[in-house]
């Protein structure tokens, strides 16, 4: 999957916080989201970085409540800036 992108919602704790992790090592990009813990993700994202950069890949963060509405925004911002 080195070179994919991998869309992940809710990425500030728990299992979602160590799929980004997980893949980004893996050398795929990955965009998540979050909807509050701005100040966790904003602590996190140094760190994520610097993985994503160490592995070649690129992280991408999204502040979006996912609904069903606004998984097509999602899904062509992270297209539109990702590829």
């Amino acid at each position: 999957m080195k070179g994919k992108t991998l869309v992940i919602s809710g990425a500030t704790r728990g299992i979602g916080k160590e799929i980004v992790y997980r893949f980004a090592k893996e050398g795929i990009n990955v965009a998540f989201t979050y909807n509050s813990n701005k100040d966790i993700i904003l602590n996190q994202l140094n760190e994520i970085n610097t993985i994503a950069k160490q592995f070649k890949s690129t992280v991408l963060l999204l502040h979006q409540n996912v609904t069903p509405r606004s998984v097509k925004h999602i899904t062509e911002f992270t297209y539109d800036e990702l590829s």
